[in-house]
């Protein structure tokens, strides 16, 4: 398979890797064996870049087990209901998190509950970080953010280098507030995330969990527009994405498998398709934020 045009956007996210992940991930453990041939097919297509948390089960020791050599490892972190917070505490879980994956330093530490740099103790773990990438153990610092009041509280105290963000058919937010384009011009790299929302827009709109049955319309229009178009379900959610890849920076996609990857880089880049899916936009929190899924 030749590199395509789009492969170096490309970031491979690991939550499936190590937990239970996604609502259409059928292989729930993968093996050693699957993770290399993943990595080893990343590197030959020129994806640089692996996206990965300490909340992901086990998904940092078996990176680690593979050897990510020749990848930025980006890692998110979090210090929610960490007793006595301190700098000694955080930089102690910076350096688990880099044992594990057997690296020296990580290309970035991403605060995964955006409410680190919101509450108290931001400023401990603030200054932590800083202090940590002035000593050279991370490269750039950034959060992982849900919505966009929150963000704004954020950049309005610390100065990030990485903003990580969803963005898909029907979670537009992000684009639609004008944040997109903020953090763009302050210079702040944006990793988009969630571009398959945990796999529920790859299902076919009669397979959608019962949770979502209020919203079966959409998928169902959603459905009839993919088909009109004559594309798979992974070929409308990555030219969505892709289109505005001249704000992204990386672009995180989550995989099911090997074979998921390998369908991923042979999508053929239309990028005129975005404007066909706009319409597909909800502002329905139940729908669009995996956190509220399980309530």
């Amino acid at each position: 398979m030749r590199k395509n045009s789009f492969s170096k956007f490309l970031a491979i996210g690991t939550a499936q890797i190590g937990s239970k992940y996604g609502i259409n991930n059928k292989n729930k453990n993968f093996t050693l064996k699957e993770i290399r041939k993943i990595l080893n097919f990343s590197r030959m297509n020129g994806i640089d870049t692996i996206d990965t948390a300490t909340s992901y089960g086990n998904a940092e020791k078996k990176i680690g087990q593979i050897n990510p050599k020749g990848f930025k490892v980006v890692s998110k972190i979090s210090f929610k209901g960490k007793k006595k917070l301190n700098s000694e505490l955080i930089e102690s879980e910076i350096e688990k998190s880099a044992k594990k994956l057997k690296i020296n330093s990580h290309y970035a530490i991403l605060l995964h509950n955006e409410k680190d740099l919101v509450g108290d103790g931001s400023e401990i773990i603030y200054n932590s970080l800083q202090k940590l990438k002035k000593n050279g153990l991370i490269k750039n610092i950034g959060v992982s953010v849900y919505n966009c009041k929150n963000l704004g509280k954020i950049l309005s105290r610390f100065k990030l280098d990485i903003v990580q963000l969803p963005y898909n058919i029907i979670d537009q937010n992000f684009e639609t507030s004008g944040w997109i384009k903020k953090l763009k011009k302050m210079n702040i790299k944006i990793h988009v995330r969630s571009i398959f929302l945990q796999g529920l827009l790859l299902l076919n709109y009669n397979n959608i969990p019962k949770k979502f049955l209020k919203y079966k319309k959409l998928f169902k229009k959603l459905d009839q527009e993919i088909t009109s178009n004559k594309i798979s379900r992974v070929e409308a959610c990555l030219n969505f994405v892709l289109n505005k890849k001249k704000y992204f920076d990386k672009i995180v996609v989550g995989l099911d498998n090997f074979s998921h990857l390998k369908e991923i880089l042979r999508t053929k880049p239309d990028l005129s398709l975005h404007e066909k899916f706009k319409k597909f936009a909800s502002n329905q929190k139940e729908l669009i934020n995996p956190a509220l899924w399980k309530k």
